[in-house]
């Protein structure tokens, strides 16, 4: 179940981070969209899914992502969720059926940048389990 959850929450947050990017593009008027628009999301699905896992770690500890298996489950999970979640978006806001160039688009901004996500969070997820075992095992007063 932690997996699903992580899956649609990286997804989402896939998904929401493009869009800012592309606030991002508008207001900053530049020339050059997919740096601007790439890089900005890629820094905001970091951000994002570090304050999800420390949200989730401190409030819902089933969700937590623990073992590497789930790591690569919760990667092609959220592959598979942006396409549904971006196709279905696409046709409610436009009408219609988004083209093969869109999907494509977000499945190769999501290789490397879920790639990267998850290689932070699990380096990040060891730090918050020794801070959680130093807090548990300390003598209450």
């Amino acid at each position: 179940m932690a997996v699903l959850i992580n899956s649609l929450i990286l997804s989402l947050i896939n998904i929401i981070s493009i869009f800012i990017g592309s606030i991002i593009y508008y207001i900053s008027k530049s020339q050059t969209q997919i740096a601007i628009q790439i890089i900005s999301a890629c820094f905001f699905s970091i951000i994002f899914f570090l304050i999800w896992q420390f949200v989730s770690q401190k409030f819902f500890p089933k969700t937590t992502l623990r073992k590497k298996p789930d790591y690569w489950k919760t990667y092609f999970g959220s592959l598979i969720f942006s396409t549904i979640i971006f196709t279905l978006l696409h046709y409610l806001t436009e009408g219609y059926l988004t083209p093969w160039k869109n999907i494509s688009g977000i499945t190769m901004f999501q290789i490397p940048t879920n790639i990267l996500i998850l290689k932070i969070y699990q380096n990040f997820s060891s730090i918050l389990e020794i801070r959680y075992k130093k807090n548990f095992n300390e003598p209450k007063n």
